[in-house]
């Protein structure tokens, strides 16, 4: 991979299938909730724009500027993505090194080629190129006040060479919220705990 940008394309590939995958194979509990998915042409259509892009969409269609993407930024990105490209969701690339892990890959000195997939006002998912170089990884390390002695299990196998490569995770329970329009990610959990209820 070369950038956040061939995720993005990967994710959008996921993304079809499922939402195929529900409306073939589930319609009966789509329409038990009066829910809807996001067809292949909407899901191609989703923009990417840039994490100062979005703050500037955010900060115009809000009551005050926005310095950081909070969740009340998320759902207004995704009410302009609705308005100008018919989907309900957006991409947002290019994070500040400062939101990210160490081992996002830097892309010049603030940001990252990292990104969110924001769909109907959630973060469903974060992402990016991770540092494959040992010494830019021993770099960042230090950078964000951590020591290598710190994560001398992590970083060993880069001594010796690894290739590009990145990630993202798909947050499952909130994905079936946001489809089903439930009030709540427990309710899509199949056993959810928060701080009173570890339990089932």
């Amino acid at each position: 991979m070369e950038s956040e940008h061939d995720l993005i394309a990967l994710e959008k590939r996921i993304l079809k299938s499922i939402c195929a995958g529900l409306a073939k194979e589930n319609a009966a509990e789509l329409a038990i909730h009066g829910a809807t998915v996001p067809g292949p042409e909407q899901i191609d259509a989703i923009p990417t724009v840039t994490y100062d892009e979005a703050k500037e969409i955010a900060s115009t269609r809000g009551k005050s500027k926005v310095y950081e993407i909070n969740p009340e930024a998320e759902r207004l990105v995704c009410d302009w993505a609705m308005e100008t490209h018919g989907v309900e969701g957006a991409f947002v690339s290019a994070f500040p090194r400062k939101h990210r892990p160490f081992y996002a890959y830097p892309d010049g000195d603030n940001k990252t080629r990292s990104f969110d997939f924001l769909f109907r006002g959630l973060e469903l998912t974060t992402g990016g190129k991770r540092i494959n170089e040992y010494p830019m990884l021993l770099e960042s390390i230090k950078r964000f006040g951590l020591t290598p002695e710190g994560l001398a299990d992590y970083i060993q196998i880069f001594k010796y060479g690894c290739p590009p490569h990145g990630g993202f995770a798909i947050g499952l329970e909130r994905i079936t919220q946001k489809i089903l329009g439930l009030s709540n990610v427990k309710e899509a959990s199949l056993f959810p705990r928060d701080r009173k209820r570890v339990r089932p």
